[in-house]
C-alpha cells in the first residue's frame, strides 16, 4: 500500500480490516467511502495502464476504446494461457 494516497494509508492504519470491512452496515463514514473509492480508482488505473502506476502528481492518459480493447485482449490471453497450463499434465520422465 505504499503507493496509495496518504489518506488511504491513514484510514488503513486505523482500520485493520481495511479493505475487507463488512458491508452489512451501509452507513459509511466519509473517510471510509473515500478510502474505498480512492483504492478502487488506483486499482483501475493500474489495470488500465497495463500495470504501470501513475507517478505522483501525474494523471494517466485517458482510457480509449482502443486501449481498453488492448488491455482486455491481454487479460483474456493470459487467462487462457493460465487455464491451458493448469490442464496440461506434468511432464514425466521415461522409466529406465
Amino acid at each position: 500500500m505504499k503507493d496509495e494516497r496518504a489518506d488511504v494509508r491513514s484510514y488503513a492504519s486505523s482500520h485493520p480490516s481495511f479493505p475487507h470491512e463488512s458491508t452489512t452496515d451501509q452507513w459509511f463514514s466519509e473517510s471510509q467511502l473515500e478510502s474505498y473509492r480512492a483504492l478502487g480508482a488506483s486499482i483501475a488505473e493500474y489495470v488500465c495502464s497495463g500495470g504501470a502506476p501513475a507517478r505522483p502528481g501525474m494523471s494517466p492518459d485517458p482510457m480509449t476504446w482502443h486501449s481498453l480493447r488492448h488491455v482486455t485482449e491481454a487479460y483474456l490471453t493470459a487467462l487462457s494461457e493460465s487455464a491451458q497450463a493448469s490442464r496440461t499434465p506434468p511432464a514425466t520422465s521415461e522409466p529406465r
